[in-house]
């Protein structure tokens, strides 16, 4: 099999060397001669043989002998060797074009194409916890929502929930690439806010007035809240104002926020959103599929329009 193991090599020489290519098609005719049973007739077999053997004897006769005794054994060891790495790395590339992980879906593994794990970050509820990915996404699940009780907009067949926060970098991060995703393919799109931190709480029961009072406004505020700095988020007086300069009544919204009525549901909506099994923002299910962190806009297009591409 030494003609098998040149092919695979001088193949890819052969693609920034004329000599290589010339080489290449020698070890072609071989591994086409053996393949129907033929021997090479062009020793070619034999000239890799000599030439390996060749650099090994100026450097240890005990080696050359062994690997003179056990060329075909060998070559066999390095085709199959190969060949698994080929298949390996062919699988790493194509769960990076489509989930944006060489390990498959929200592993959270190391992969040599995202060797930060950028497309795995998530802002965590508590911080001082570390999360085993592979155990914790078998139990994300959106059926402890009532969906209809969230802010959604669209009527489409496609369907895009997504959990964030307004003050997570990962979230804001996700954010804008969603809002250009969903220009290009529409989709029902439900947008949940799921703060990871407690002083950020408080906005919950904005959400709810706000899409309250005007629905269309609702998602400008939503735009506005990522735009905002964490410092801005972080002031209840600057939210106020901001509300204002969109059309809607200050004291009208304060009354909601206040209201008892409000705070339970907003308490009620943050044990269940819980209860669905997040573990860090952003957190996005495309048709039904969880995708956690921040990926690449083709992750979930491909999600979208279905198939493996």
């Amino acid at each position: 099999m030494p003609c098998v193991l040149a092919l695979i090599v001088l193949s890819i020489l052969g693609l920034f060397s004329a000599s290589h290519r010339k080489l290449a098609k020698e070890a072609f005719d071989c591994v086409f001669r053996r393949v129907t049973l033929r021997p090479c007739n062009t020793g070619f077999d034999t000239k890799v043989k000599v030439a390996i053997l060749g650099r090994l004897i100026n450097r240890s006769p005990a080696l050359t002998k062994f690997v003179s005794q056990r060329f075909e054994l060998l070559s066999w060891i390095l085709i199959i060797t190969m060949t698994a790495s080929f298949g390996w790395t062919a699988r790493g590339l194509y769960n990076f074009w489509a989930w944006g992980d060489c390990n498959g879906p929200n592993s959270g593994g190391f992969c040599a194409f995202d060797p930060t794990g950028a497309n795995n970050k998530v802002s965590s509820m508590d911080e001082g916890n570390c999360v085993d990915a592979k155990l914790a996404i078998k139990n994300l699940s959106l059926k402890p929502l009532n969906l209809a009780d969230y802010p959604s907009m669209g009527t489409e067949q496609n369907q895009i929930v997504f959990l964030g926060c307004y003050d997570c970098d990962y979230t804001r991060k996700a954010w804008p690439m969603m809002q250009v995703l969903l220009k290009k393919i529409p989709a029902t799109f439900t947008f949940i806010h799921f703060p990871t931190k407690p002083e950020t709480k408080y906005l919950m029961a904005y959400d709810y007035c706000v899409y309250q009072e005007n629905p269309d406004v609702f998602w400008q505020y939503v735009e506005r809240m990522f735009s905002n700095t964490k410092e801005q988020n972080a002031d209840e007086a600057q939210i106020q104002t901001m509300l204002e300069s969109l059309g809607l009544k200050r004291e009208a919204v304060s009354a909601c926020v206040q209201a008892l009525e409000t705070k339970q549901i907003v308490e009620k909506r943050f044990n269940q959103i819980q209860t669905t099994g997040i573990y860090g923002t952003p957190t996005v299910f495309v048709n039904g599929t969880p995708v956690v962190g921040p990926k690449p806009e083709r992750v979930y297009r491909r999600l979208l329009k279905g198939g493996l591409f």
